[in-house]
């Protein structure tokens, strides 16, 4: 299998940027694990063959999904006092 195509067409991987967008704008960011369950689930329900342990993307391909779309970016999250949530 080749391991540098990606397993999602462009058209999948447009939908996945735009869940994460559109989560984000509402308030619900999602993290890596989120990203990742999201392919799995999705290669599970598609029965897409991939050379993922157990439909289950790795580092490797989400460094590369995030590189492919620098429209989205990685954050990583900040504690925030209560004080600060009830703004």
């Amino acid at each position: 299998m080749d391991h540098t195509r990606p397993i999602l067409t462009s058209e999948e991987e447009g939908t996945l940027v735009n869940w994460i967008i559109t989560s984000s704008r509402k308030g619900f960011s999602r993290c890596k694990e989120d990203v990742i369950l999201c392919v799995k689930e999705f290669l599970i329900l598609n029965e897409r063959p991939n050379q993922f342990k157990d439909n289950t993307p790795g580092i490797r391909w989400y460094k590369a999904f995030f590189q492919r779309h620098p429209e989205i970016s990685t954050r990583t999250s900040e504690s925030v006092t209560s004080a600060s949530s009830c703004v």
